[in-house]
């Protein structure tokens, strides 16, 4: 319902949570690239693996409504020694002609996201 209405949920918030991170190598800044099956249309989401559920994309963003598509490079701040944390949100969103369609199905699913985090 909240697809048909909106397009898309609200982003659920994930954290990565890094550990005993030592800055003695000189590199203090983190990026992060997020990997997985790409759609086509739009381009930058997650597509959902499922029999049941068709039309329905996951999406990324920073906690202020940043996209952070797929296979790209997104500088995610400064790191400290000690334990740091990455914040960005999860939503899904609803395929353009399955909105209009009204042919969102029913069901699980899943999605499979690699992350690579890039120090400088």
């Amino acid at each position: 319902k909240e697809l048909y209405l909106n397009g898309r949920t609200l982003g659920r918030p994930i954290t990565l949570r890094l550990q005993n991170c030592q800055l003695g190598t000189g590199k203090s800044k983190v990026s992060i690239m997020f990997s997985g099956a790409e759609s086509v249309d739009p381009p930058g989401l997650l597509v959902l693996q499922s029999a049941d559920v068709t039309g329905v994309l996951v999406g990324l963003e920073t906690s202020d409504g940043k996209p952070l598509p797929l296979n790209k490079t997104h500088s995610m701040g400064e790191l400290v020694n000690g334990d740091n944390l990455m914040v960005f949100n999860a939503y899904l969103q609803g395929g353009a002609q399955a909105l209009v369609d009204r042919s969102i199905g029913l069901g699980a699913f899943y999605a499979a996201l690699n992350f690579m985090l890039i120090y400088d």
